[in-house]
């Protein structure tokens, strides 16, 4: 996979692509590692938020790697040589027989299994089989083979792929390409491939820092975005610690609150049951006294 194929923003037009929303581009490539994509279909594949997460952690920890700048390949070595090199397929299957064996997992995991789980994961989430073999690569409706053999016989020619050139030769006007994102898609992917039988390299290409900047971009708002809202955080928790501070605010054990109230109730019935007893012993001192003076009196 490569950096061009990275479509993490939310309008991707600025680069050519008509799909909406996060995603990634799969093409089928001759690379320098021997990695392929299982199905010879290129196709866009839609990503959830922990996807760009996940991807925008791995481009900080990736930048640190100097070799690993100039390399064309999303994955590629940055612990071990040749660094900055794309990784090839026996590396990745070790990691996850590391991450299996760190998991405690019976049966390890391997990446082809990741294909099966996304396809249980779309079924269990309401897509139907047409939808899940267009985002697995599998064989495509009848409907669009025709465009498709049209890229073949385009692509094995040596002609320009465009979309005007795909829809004269599949006999169809170019707007009910335009109206298919899954065709366009794959129209601009042969486009930028490679002729058959030559590798790309690893060198850079003008799309993929086209596509650097784009999501750098979009990184960019997705990072303000978490700082705003831990901004607002911190600005609440010094809040609720000054107004506490003060003595104007209530504790924050409320328990203890409540047991010290319930005291103070107790302590207040107490005294008045005191006063009221002093006040009857006072009304029977008054009353002796006036008994006495009246005593005295005669």
């Amino acid at each position: 996979m490569r950096r061009e194929d990275i479509h993490f923003i939310l309008d991707a037009s600025v680069l050519g692509c008509r799909i909406p929303g996060s995603h990634l581009h799969v093409v089928r490539r001759d690379n320098d590692n021997g990695a392929w994509a299982k199905s010879k279909r290129s196709r866009a594949v839609p990503v959830d938020f922990l996807l760009v997460q996940a991807y925008d952690q791995y481009v900080v920890e990736r930048d640190t790697c100097r070799e690993a700048r100039d390399s064309d390949f999303v994955l590629v070595n940055l612990f071990r040589p040749p660094l900055g090199a794309p990784m090839p397929p026996g590396a990745l299957n070790d990691l996850f027989d590391r991450l299996s064996r760190r998991a405690g997992l019976a049966d390890g995991v391997h990446p082809h299994a990741l294909r099966h789980g996304f396809a249980s994961n779309a079924a269990d989430a309401g897509a139907v089989l047409d939808e899940i073999a267009d985002l697995l690569g599998h064989a495509s409706a009848a409907s669009s083979q025709v465009y498709l053999h049209a890229l073949d016989q385009l692509a094995s020619a040596g002609e320009e792929i465009s979309v005007s050139s795909v829809a004269r030769a599949a006999g169809v006007h170019r707007s009910l390409i335009h109206r298919h994102g899954d065709l366009h898609a794959a129209v601009i992917a042969r486009a930028g491939q490679p002729p058959p039988g030559t590798t790309a390299g690893t060198q850079v290409s003008r799309k993929s820092l086209l596509a650097d900047v784009a999501n750098l971009t979009a990184r960019n708002g997705r990072l303000a975005a978490h700082i705003t809202r831990l901004e607002r955080r911190l600005s609440e928790a010094l809040g609720q610690a000054a107004w506490e501070a003060s003595g104007l605010g209530a504790p924050a054990d409320v328990d203890t609150l409540t047991r010290r109230a319930t005291e103070l109730e107790q302590q207040i019935l107490d005294l008045r049951g005191e006063l009221a007893e002093r006040d009857e012993d006072l009304e029977a001192a008054r009353a002796t006294n006036r008994e006495l003076m009246a005593q005295l009196n005669r």
